[in-house]
């Protein structure tokens, strides 16, 4: 898969491939892999995998608690940590050296989850203009558009990563059943808040984007808000909690968001 991942407003490039297991194949050690010359990556495992993107997200939040001179910035993906250093002030072998301490310092695969998560409560009209493709994914799944939502709003879902453009979130994982294909074709345009489902994964697009996802809804929820101070509102750990809404309940939160109020309701996490 090909991600573009964003952080600080900076705009980053590189490939990840990562394949979706439902058995997990963790690292026992985190593979070091250099992206250009400014760039390394941390990889904790080849799956889409809840324990490996824990360790990733720990072993990030520790990062950005270091005073390691010469780091510009980290990026949790889904399976590893892209460090971005100026080669100029931190040498390659020195951020080795640095990152192996850390490494070593403790199981980061058993590690609790970091504090500070969020459970989102987030709204979404299901299905016909808001959800073109939920009818079609129902029918794949063999079951009712009624079922399909339930299914999909049933349970919390773990955001695995931010990338691809500002604010869009990746979670998972749903059942079996929802591990349809991604379309053969591009849609060349959704609206942002579209909420999309392929391979056991939910994506929230924040912002207009073409799309081979199927759209089988969209809240009025803003998950990216650059005028904000925290224009970023989901991170990678958070989970969410679907919520089913009418047309008149969308209409009413849109309204309100678009003065600037968080129409999903928020709950700490331990």
């Amino acid at each position: 898969m090909f991600f573009v991942l964003y952080r600080s407003g900076i705009r980053h490039a590189y490939i990840i491939r990562c394949r979706l297991m439902t058995t997990s194949f963790a690292y026992k050690n985190p593979i070091f892999r250099n992206a250009g010359e400014g760039g390394l990556i941390v990889e904790f495992g080849t799956s889409l995998d809840e324990k490996v993107n824990n360790a990733v997200i720990v072993f990030e939040a520790a990062l950005r608690e270091l005073t390691l001179k010469g780091i510009i910035e980290t990026m949790p993906t889904i399976k590893s940590v892209l460090i971005r250093f100026n080669p100029l002030i931190l040498s390659p072998s020195s951020l080795r050296e640095n990152l192996l301490k850390i490494i070593e310092s403790r199981n980061w695969l058993e590690a609790d989850p970091p504090k500070g998560r969020t459970l989102w409560h987030i709204p979404v009209l299901y299905g016909k203009d808001f959800g073109p493709d939920l009818a079609e994914f129902a029918d794949l799944m063999g079951m009712s558009e009624d079922a399909a939502i339930k299914s999909h709003s049933n349970g919390r879902q773990r955001i695995y990563m931010i990338g691809f453009a500002p604010g869009q979130a990746y979670l998972g994982l749903l059942g079996p059943e929802w591990d349809i294909p991604r379309l053969p074709r591009v849609n060349p345009g959704v609206p942002a808040g579209s909420i999309m489902a392929a391979v056991r994964q939910t994506c929230i697009y924040a912002t207009p984007n073409p799309t081979g996802w199927r759209v089988i809804g969209r809240t009025p929820f803003r998950g990216f808000v650059p005028e904000s101070k925290v224009p970023f509102k989901l991170s990678a750990g958070d989970e969410v909690l679907f919520v089913p809404i009418t047309v008149s309940d969308y209409k009413r939160l849109e309204y309100r968001a678009g003065n600037g109020t968080c129409v999903a309701v928020k709950e700490s996490l331990p």
